[in-house]
């Protein structure tokens, strides 16, 4: 594929955005996607966006156009569908930067893995496999915020929106033959949460709480570096990984009561950033612990100390559920993402509450769901000629 075969409109001017935008106010869906660098910069430089729409393929050149307003409202527009491929990346930048959230958004990502594909997939395999197209994937890293850019980096930016639309069809028309329309749906839904892409601090430091042990103390101190991370980064406008770099935080709340000495003389933190934040994390470390934050740090449940057989029960629990999804023609990744795992295994009680509530329900089984205990868990019974797995009631 040759980029002169390939009509294109450049977007250059806030008045040719507001027309683009306004010329597809009627439209049902567009495709979209983003380029933008965020490495070395204290804030992420959005530099192009790529829509395919009915109308054609557009180029919206973000280094040239100070008011990306038209688009935005676009994102926010009830009736106008937005697919993607790995939106999540692209709606986050736009949160980060402008504070949007999507509606009524559509992921071939997403909809691939009800439809037989592993999760989470590539879009150069979706346009293999879906269409015989094959995507040239050599110039992954590029120089977005040069001009002109080079016509191999418009091809390559047009390629990821080009087909998505077509790949969408495909795989909506096998999941609505399948059944499973409206379990895809309501994992589009998670891309119009705010939860999705704000972490409030105390979410941030509850998990960081559940990979390293803390002490009572640590622990305000991990809320309080999480919490003044957030307000740094509303009041300067930086990225909050360039306010304070999260593998600090940790070491940070372990050793702030050890001084500023001690602090300077660890490799492992700049000094610059000690002397000149000082006054600011000296105040957080002589603060007395407050009975909401105690309230915030109890609430978080101790993780079970480790058992070898617990843990390889755990293990065989998995493996039926995998066993169970790549039957159902979904892709495990999918049914069980990392949040849903955690929940699972600190629920106590034997309802597995955060599957009846969704759509995991309908997918696995009543039946099935009655095996999914990570408190409980199996008895297994070895025999000459089989293994016998029953359910280990407790009495």
């Amino acid at each position: 594929m040759k980029l002169d075969t390939i009509s294109h409109n450049w977007i250059t001017t806030n008045q040719a955005l507001k027309d683009f935008a306004e010329n597809h106010k009627y439209e049902s869906w567009i495709a979209f996607d983003t380029e933008f660098i965020g490495e070395r910069r204290d804030r992420t430089l959005l530099c192009l966006i790529q829509v395919s729409s009915v109308q054609g393929i557009f180029l919206i050149d973000c280094i040239k156009i100070n008011d990306l307003s038209p688009f935005l409202e676009m994102m926010v527009n009830p009736s106008i569908l937005k697919i993607t491929h790995a939106g999540d990346n692209d709606y986050k930048v736009l949160y980060e930067l402008y504070r949007i959230v999507p509606v009524n958004v559509a992921d071939v990502q997403i909809a691939a893995g009800f439809a037989g594909y592993k999760y989470p997939v590539s879009l150069a395999t979706l346009l293999s496999s879906e269409l015989n197209q094959k995507l040239d994937k050599s110039f992954t890293v590029i120089d977005w915020e040069q001009r002109p850019l080079h016509d191999n980096y418009v091809l390559y930016a047009i390629e990821d929106v080009l087909f998505l639309k077509d790949i969408y069809d495909r795989l909506m028309t096998r999941i609505d033959e399948a059944g499973m329309n409206s379990w895809v749906q309501s994992e589009f839904h998670q891309l119009t949460l705010l939860d999705t892409y704000a972490s409030p601090p105390e979410k941030e430091a509850l998990l960081a709480m559940y990979q390293t042990k803390y002490s009572t103390r640590e622990k305000v101190m991990l809320l309080r570096l999480f919490k003044w991370r957030f307000e740094q980064a509303e009041r300067t406008g930086k990225i909050k990984e360039k306010v304070l770099p999260r593998k600090w935080i940790g070491i940070l709340a372990k050793q702030l009561k050890l001084g500023k000495n001690h602090l300077l003389n660890n490799r492992s933190i700049s000094p610059n950033f000690i002397e000149a934040n000082w006054r600011d994390l000296e105040k957080l470390n002589v603060d007395p612990n407050s009975k909401e934050e105690l309230e915030i740090v109890n609430s978080i449940d101790t993780e079970t100390s480790s058992d070898p057989i617990h843990e390889s029960l755990q293990e065989l629990v998995l493996s039926l559920v995998r066993y169970q999804c790549r039957i159902k023609g979904v892709d495990p990744a999918i049914v069980m993402p990392p949040q849903v795992l955690k929940t699972l295994k600190k629920q106590t009680n034997k309802t597995p509450s955060v599957l009846e509530t969704t759509w995991r329900y309908d997918l696995l089984g009543k039946d099935f769901l009655g095996w999914i205990d990570f408190d409980n868990l199996l008895k297994l019974t070895f025999e000459a000629d089989r293994i016998i797995i029953e359910k280990n009631i407790k009495k």
